[in-house]
Formats: structure tokens, C-alpha cells, sequence
């Protein structure tokens, strides 16, 4: 496919490699085929018509697709498709067009990040969103797609350029944690780039990676940031991915 940014990447539950870009490509790793679903005829309400930013599959094997242009969900099977898109003046729609960011929950809910919204999908068959504003400074730019996880309390945490953010359900309430440089427990910078639980103490413990500040220890007990930076072996203070 020649220069392209890639934006995400993701395995299905068949081998394939799904390539998200300006183009969405599947790459068949058994047949060798690198498929385009660029529409051909012009089409932009195709899936593939825009760039993807995240992928994911759902326990029932449908693909979905965060976009430029919404949200889609795709089932591998027959390749039908169903594209949930931003209509103006919806209030039970996508509040905002580009999806950052698609995750599945435990109980099988889709929830989809913009860039100053959080969407419960309610209502697969009608398309109805329940929309959670990211409280009163919501992130002004986007959110990193991937870095989205639900912790043991059923909370979901979000990486964004201006902090970390949680959301509980229960309470339908957003926290935010942003770097204060007069509290040396407090988050090393606000862009993050990770999130993955301790593997030791889960319940307790997240490890987040930032775009500068190196690799920080949340104890989700005390609210509290451990810091690790170069100072303490890391090769580099951006870490990608942990």
C-alpha cells in the first residue's frame, strides 16, 4: 500500500491482521492477500471510506471500527455492515463524528470515546447512545485510542493528551488525575500513552505510561503516582506501550 500512517492494528479471532490507516486494509496471513476496503465507488458512508483510528471484536465476533466518521460494526461472516454516524440535534445519537476509541465491558456493552464524549451504545438495533461529557475540562484533543481499560470495580480508565480520566457507572461521575507539579504523588505528565494492571494486584495497582515522564504506579487505594524514569533505569521517558 506504499507511505502510510498507521493508526491501528489489530489481530481477529481468524489470524487476520486488520491495518486501520487513511484506508482500512485486512491482511490474511494464511492466503498472503492484503484486502483494501476503500470504497470503489465513492461511496463515504462505506466502512474503509476514512481513516480508522481503533478496532476491536466483540465476544459475538462482529468488528468494530472507530472513524473519522463514526462508529461501525461489521460482521465477518456475510460483511454486513452497520454505520452508526453523528446527526446533529440526536440527543440519542453519537454526540460528535470522529471515534477515537471502541471497548467492549465485561457485561458486553460497546462504549465508544470522542473527543469530549463517552458513549454507551444502549440499543444496538436502533442505534441509541446514552452520552457522558468528560466533565467540565474534557480532553481538547485525542484521546489515544488503545489505551482504554476496565479495572476490577468495573471502572473504566482512559488515556487522553491532557491527563487520565475515570468513569464509574455506578455513579455515571468522571474523575480526572493531571500532572501538579507542587505534589510530587501526583501524575507524572498528562500525556498518556498506556494503561495496564499490576499483574500481581490488579484490584490495586495500574501502570501507566506517559509521552515524557516515564512509567507511573497508581495505587487506585490512596490515589497516589510512583514515578520511574530514566533516573531509575528506563532507556527512555515515553513509553508506549507496558
Amino acid at each position: 500500500p506504499g507511505n502510510f500512517t498507521i493508526r491501528s492494528l489489530f489481530e481477529d479471532h481468524e489470524g487476520n491482521i486488520w491495518i486501520g490507516s487513511d484506508v482500512l486494509y485486512r491482511w490474511n496471513r494464511r492466503s498472503g492477500e492484503l484486502r483494501s476496503f476503500e470504497s470503489k465507488s465513492g461511496n463515504l458512508d462505506e466502512l474503509g471510506s476514512t481513516a480508522t483510528w481503533s478496532i476491536i471484536q466483540d465476544h459475538r465476533g462482529d468488528l468494530w471500527f472507530g472513524t473519522y466518521r463514526g462508529l461501525y460494526r461489521y460482521h465477518p461472516a456475510d460483511g454486513v455492515q452497520r454505520h452508526f454516524q453523528f446527526v446533529s440535534g440526536n440527543s440519542s445519537g453519537l454526540q460528535e463524528e470522529c471515534i477515537y476509541g471502541v471497548f467492549e465491558d465485561r457485561e458486553g456493552t460497546i462504549w465508544a470515546v470522542s473527543e469530549r464524549y463517552l458513549h454507551r451504545l444502549d440499543d444496538p438495533r436502533r442505534g441509541i447512545f446514552r452520552a457522558y461529557r468528560f466533565g467540565e475540562n474534557p480532553p481538547t484533543n485525542e484521546p489515544m485510542s488503545p489505551s482504554l481499560y476496565q479495572d476490577t470495580d468495573g471502572d473504566l480508565w482512559f488515556a487522553t493528551n491532557q491527563g487520565l480520566f475515570r468513569f464509574q457507572p455506578a455513579a455515571e461521575a468522571f474523575t480526572s488525575f493531571h500532572n501538579d507539579p507542587g505534589d510530587a504523588s501526583s501524575l507524572s505528565h498528562n500525556m498518556i500513552r498506556a494503561i495496564t494492571p499490576d499483574p500481581q494486584q490488579p484490584e490495586r495497582y495500574l501502570w501507566i505510561g506517559t509521552a515524557g515522564g516515564g512509567l507511573n504506579r497508581l495505587d487506585r487505594e490512596t490515589l497516589t503516582f510512583e514515578h520511574f524514569t530514566t533516573k531509575d533505569g528506563l532507556p527512555n521517558n515515553v513509553v508506549y506501550a507496558v
